[in-house]
């Protein structure tokens, strides 16, 4: 298929997506918008997708919707989240530092010196203005189906806390199927659609796929003539372990790993730095600590390593086809091209190796499943993707999900609307505290101003993007803004190229570290000998980071 030129409409885009999954494209045609209607907004989440695990990031898994959406609008090169997940999604949707908005460690992991502290609830607390909760107070209707992983009771739900319809994995994540086995030990994931935890999934349920056929349901209840824009929150839990897909899915990936987790990180590096999403001189990680090489490995060992990364392939792919049904649902009701549409990553992928760094996990898996080779991928396995595959997803960058490093922090982000004037790759910063303000602005929504709903709420730290999106300004952030974080004790603190790191042993030193991202976009060179007056002076600026968000370092070491 020939490539178009530039720029795309979002129907077109569509149309493109359709029929490179085989469908038919449909009419370009959309219902003129009324001068005085907000845009709609679609947010799409993948759950520990890895930067270079999408098409228009130099991947070879198939993903034709998201690559034709990223040539519609703007794909970012250097956006940033947070090392996990819930932390990520309480700043997307506070657009606060997560140790303001309650999740300053995830609540699975909390330290004993962290639990009862403020910043450290567990859950999206109530110093913060929740996006859905502002947008419709606005006028807008709220829809979300999905993972949420900020709170588990009546209180902290969805519903509670903005939508007006959800269905939501309650948890950071479950298997896939309708088993809903917990991540951990003995026991069902809970679910809750509106204010009722949901007693049992149906037969079919497969979550890319369920989400997906929920939020379309709450799309479609919305009557023709209505008035009020949307805003559809899609938090997949999807491609995040255990790693399952449906049969006729993993059919499809046969085979494609069979030359290994080696040639693959050569091959996605080279191709992100053909992209231009990755810059020149990016090494890429050394091998993670205990990994062998591909060529060590027995025939059997192969076997069973490429079939993780077929399960895996498997799931963006479905992932994918799932965008593509609700921007095809939205062309049809003619509102596509009034929708703001923004997809990203909540993290880089996972890549620990829970045999061994996961012992709680590790057992689960034992005591609950069938792992044979054969049985990989369908709803009674539990397998994961480990540090080698993962080191291909973060190709240009150091470590993965749950480190401060550029390949546990560094996530696909792409954002595409009628009203933007920037296509193509960006190199600008961009943070996830920036969404809520963004969508805020490019809505016509005003933020709260220090009260909301009768409660005193934190002022949001992101900024927002329009400008630069629009070409109204040359840049998101300030070349030499200082930004920061902390998760599990882990650190890092940025000014301009600057970044200092601090992680404990083995995956640090136990102090700080200092790297040019500039000269060495992998931090592999550490200058912390060479230029200390610059890292005691990022250190301090850490401690100031620190000492404004109520930073409490952990007592002990997690598992993450």
């Amino acid at each position: 298929m020939t490539r178009p030129a530039w720029p795309l409409s979002l129907g077109t885009v569509l149309a493109l997506g359709v029929a490179a999954c085989g469908g038919a494209p449909a009419s370009d045609a959309v219902a003129p918008q009324a001068p005085a209607r907000r845009p709609n907004i679609l947010l799409v989440v993948a759950d520990d997708l890895g930067f270079t695990d999408l098409g228009a990031y130099g991947s070879e898994i198939r993903t034709p919707v998201l690559d034709n959406l990223a040539a519609s609008g703007l794909v970012f090169s250097q956006f940033r989240t947070s090392p996990t997940c819930s932390p990520t999604r309480a700043s997307l949707l506070s657009g606060t530092d997560p140790h303001v908005s309650g999740l300053g460690n995830m609540a699975e992991d909390l330290a004993p010196n962290q639990e009862g502290q403020p910043g450290y609830e567990g859950y999206l607390n109530f110093d913060v203005a929740p996006l859905p909760a502002v947008l419709r107070q606005a006028g807008y209707r709220t829809y979300m189906a999905g993972k949420w992983h900020l709170g588990r009771d009546g209180a902290t739900s969805p519903k509670a806390r903005g939508f007006d319809r959800s269905f939501a994995l309650l948890p950071g994540g479950s298997s896939h199927f309708k088993e809903r086995r917990v991540m951990e030990g003995e026991g069902q994931a809970p679910f809750r659609e509106d204010d009722t935890l949901v007693e049992r999934l149906p037969d079919d349920f497969y979550s890319t796929r369920s989400f997906t056929d929920k939020l379309l349901g709450y799309l479609g209840e919305r009557g023709p003539d209505d008035p009020a824009p949307f805003f559809a929150y899609l938090a997949f839990s999807a491609p995040h372990f255990p790693l399952q897909a449906p049969d006729e899915s993993l059919a499809v990936y046969r085979g494609t790993y069979d030359a290994g987790y080696d040639a693959l990180f050569e091959a996605r590096l080279a191709a992100v730095k053909r992209l231009g999403l990755a810059p020149a001189n990016a090494t890429g990680d050394p091998r993670y600590h205990g990994s062998r090489p591909w060529a060590s490995l027995t025939p059997d060992e192969r076997t069973v390593e490429a079939r993780r990364m077929e399960i895996f392939a498997a799931m963006v792919t479905d992932l994918d086809t799932a965008v593509g049904r609700v921007l095809a649902f939205l062309r049809g009701r003619g509102e596509l091209d009034r929708t703001i549409v923004v997809f990203m990553s909540d993290n880089g992928a996972e890549g620990h190796r829970l045999e061994t760094e996961w012992a709680a996990a590790a057992e689960t898996a034992r005591a609950c499943c069938d792992n044979s080779l054969d049985n990989m991928g369908r709803p009674s396995s539990y397998v994961w993707l480990g540090p080698d595959w993962a080191r291909a997803s973060a190709a240009p960058f150091h470590y993965f999900k749950g480190y401060p490093t550029e390949g546990g922090i560094r996530a696909p982000f792409i954002v595409s609307y009628p009203g933007l004037g920037r296509r193509g790759r960006t190199d600008a910063r961009a943070h996830v505290t920036d969404v809520m303000p963004t969508l805020l602005d490019l809505a016509g929504v005003s933020a709260p101003s220090g009260q909301f709903e009768g409660r005193a709420v934190a002022a949001m730290t992101g900024v927002s993007l329009k400008p630069f999106l629009e070409r109204r300004a040359e840049a998101a952030h300030d070349a030499g803004e200082v930004t920061a974080g902390e998760l599990m004790g882990k650190r890092f603190v940025t000014e301009g190229s600057l970044k200092a790191v601090w992680m404990p042993p083995p995956h640090g030193i136990g102090d700080w570290q200092l790297f040019d991202l500039a000269a060495d976009p992998s931090e592999q060179h550490d200058l912390r000998g060479s230029r200390s007056a610059d890292l005691a002076r990022l250190a301090a600026r850490w401690d100031d980071y620190a000492t404004r968000h109520r930073v409490i370092l952990p007592n002990r070491v997690s598992g993450y």
